[in-house]
């Protein structure tokens, strides 16, 4: 419980900073944030695209799945961070405190200044989860998916060979989450049933409830990445949120098995990887899996935040 509380605290306080954060930021979400020459902003921050950087940002300037790139005569007074990205700073470019990447590099021409510390931290790239939601993503994502399984087998046996790797990797996914499904369920059998009930009575809030948490989890990083000494645990907070994702998910599972008929005469397990099951051949549905991968991580997030990790009914938890 001591962890459930300290984790509520953390997505609560990052809640509070949310809304401060947007009213002084230009934020865009899959679309290249560009400060122009002359132009001054607080803070620039891009989802999923570069921040490019001509005239002035007064505090940091952020990006997600990007590159943060100081143009000569551009300057960031404060820091600029890139998640996944590379932190660029050329000819007479300006950087007043520290250049940050996370899983990429900084590059300093000659000419460049940074003023602060030039950090950049191993392979580790949690901006790429937002190159699955922004606008352009989904395209390049469902056009790949497309031309592996519709034109693989038309490019010969290197085609062949691609689609039937694919479907090797659905198999040991699958495998992967029929065991760690069936792993909760023996461990925590009235934990999932919980679950299953607050589910099939508020699943529209637990999925509202849930959407919120994925809004606030980026700037939560985004916080811990800028504050520096927070970097760290980075790798602790994505653990546990990996954690409630899978304690959720199975709660989940079991519900949509006791939706599929004669699940009264079927035991708890077997209608928890019969969920796992029909979960899993929707989420590799072209287009459809998308959603229905949104749907089920947030969803979780949700219900394990509103059940306080199952361990309320649905008519006591407000």
């Amino acid at each position: 419980m001591k962890i459930t509380h300290c984790f509520m605290v953390l997505i609560i306080c990052t809640g509070m900073l949310f809304p401060a954060t947007l009213s002084f930021c230009e934020v865009t979400f899959g679309k290249e944030v560009i400060v122009e020459h002359g132009e001054t902003v607080k803070n620039a921050i891009s989802f999923g695209q570069n921040v490019r950087v001509y005239g002035t940002v007064k505090k940091d300037a952020v990006s997600f799945g990007g590159n943060v790139i100081v143009e000569s005569g551009g300057k960031v007074k404060s820091d600029a961070v890139s998640i996944g990205g590379n932190v660029i700073v050329k000819n007479n470019g300006e950087i007043r405190k520290n250049a940050v990447s996370v899983g990429g590099r900084v590059d300093v021409s000659y000419g460049g200044v940074v003023r602060g510390d030039r950090i950049k931290t191993g392979n580790f790239t949690p901006g790429l989860i937002f190159s699955h939601v922004v606008p352009h993503a989904p395209g390049r994502m469902m056009s790949n998916i497309a031309r592996t399984l519709f034109l693989g087998p038309l490019m010969g046996v290197f085609g062949a060979i691609g689609v039937i790797i694919g479907i090797v990797f659905i198999i040991i996914k699958m495998i992967i989450s029929f065991a760690i499904a069936a792993l909760v369920t023996y461990l925590f059998p009235a934990h999932v049933s919980h679950m299953a009930d607050y589910v099939q009575a508020e699943f529209p809030k637990a999925l509202l409830f849930g959407l919120v948490i994925l809004i606030v989890i980026p700037f939560l990083v985004l916080s811990l990445i800028i504050t520096l000494i927070g970097i760290p645990l980075i790798p602790f907070v994505l653990v546990a949120l990996f954690f409630v994702y899978i304690f959720g998910s199975v709660g989940i599972a079991l519900w949509a098995g006791r939706i599929i008929p004669e699940s009264e005469g079927r035991s708890q397990m077997a209608n928890v990887l019969l969920g796992v099951l029909a979960i899993g051949i929707l989420k590799n549905i072209p287009f459809i899996g998308l959603f229905v991968g949104i749907a089920l991580c947030a969803s979780s997030f949700g219900l394990v935040m509103l059940t306080r990790f199952a361990t309320e009914t649905p008519g006591a938890v407000y």
